[in-house]
């Protein structure tokens, strides 16, 4: 009885190593979990909404090879491809509904990340905002954005799903 114990104990332990992804049959599968981390910061002196948006190189692969046969990231144009791509999916209006131009600043890619640096000129109350966030959402369904913005003492945080349109900064 003891041995047959010992042998259910092991068998359940591999089942739960393996089941639960602490250690993975396949080095490089792909995650389960698909995010976007931003946060915007408005400068005062110079007027600009400065904003920072973490993405996992995963993901951004998956969603750009569709367009290249090779990585995405060693494209000349991709400083364009993800500026045009932000234009559709990452849109920020004023009170007015007025669509505000987001001007590219940079990106620095790590190994899992890739964080893109745009600003936005805007001289309006952080109150006049909206945001819709569609990052990913055509390519994973659980796609989940974040978004973290301060404007001096006023703060909002955002979450975005699949299915959400804009949302008002409040």
């Amino acid at each position: 009885m003891k041995f047959v114990s010992k042998q259910l104990i092991l068998l359940f332990v591999f089942l739960g190593i393996f089941s639960f992804g602490i250690l993975p049959l396949k080095a490089n599968s792909p995650h389960r979990f698909h995010t976007s981390f931003t946060r915007m910061d408005y400068n005062e002196t110079d007027k600009l909404i400065e904003i920072s948006i973490r993405l996992f190189t995963h993901d951004f692969e998956d969603v750009f090879r569709n367009q290249s046969k090779t990585n995405p990231l060693d494209l000349e144009n991709v400083d364009e491809l993800i500026l045009k791509y932000l234009n559709e999916h990452f849109v920020l209006t004023d009170g007015k509904d007025s669509k505000l131009k987001i001007v590219w600043v940079g990106k620095e890619t790590k190994v899992d990340t890739l964080d893109i640096f745009v600003e936005v000129p805007f001289e309006r109350k952080f109150s006049d905002l909206k945001l819709k966030n569609t990052i990913f959402f055509k390519n994973f369904r659980k796609q989940i954005n974040y978004v973290s913005a301060r404007f001096g003492e006023e703060k909002s945080d955002l979450v975005y799903k699949v299915g959400d349109k804009e949302k008002p900064f409040k």
